[in-house]
């Protein structure tokens, strides 16, 4: 990982840092060194290791999939797709490719 930076050095933190009333800076001053910034490089070799070294332990393919809640706005039709639909869709997923879609 490279050396990490110190934010508040930053000009955009200073001007941020700039809206908060004398007494509170030091509060969100604070705030601000508790974080840690990662590279996006760092992130994802990071992100790479850690599962590679959990699929160690798999006996068998690995599958990732991202999850995120859907609303009618963003998805009409698995947002008008009955329950039981859904039920039925994952049992046959699990059916055919075995315990990595099972729920």
């Amino acid at each position: 990982m490279q050396k990490l930076t110190a934010l508040t050095s930053d000009s955009n933190v200073q001007s941020w840092l700039q809206q908060f009333h004398l007494g509170d800076r030091s509060l969100a001053k604070s705030l601000i060194e508790a974080f840690i910034l990662v590279s996006r490089d760092d992130f994802i070799g990071h992100l790479r290791a850690m599962l590679l070294s959990e699929a160690k332990d798999v006996d068998g393919r690995v599958a990732l999939y991202a999850e995120r809640e859907l609303s009618a706005a963003t998805s009409p039709m698995l947002a008008n797709l009955a329950m039981n639909e859904m039920d039925g869709w994952m049992t046959r997923l699990a059916d055919r490719y075995g315990r990595c879609f099972s729920r």
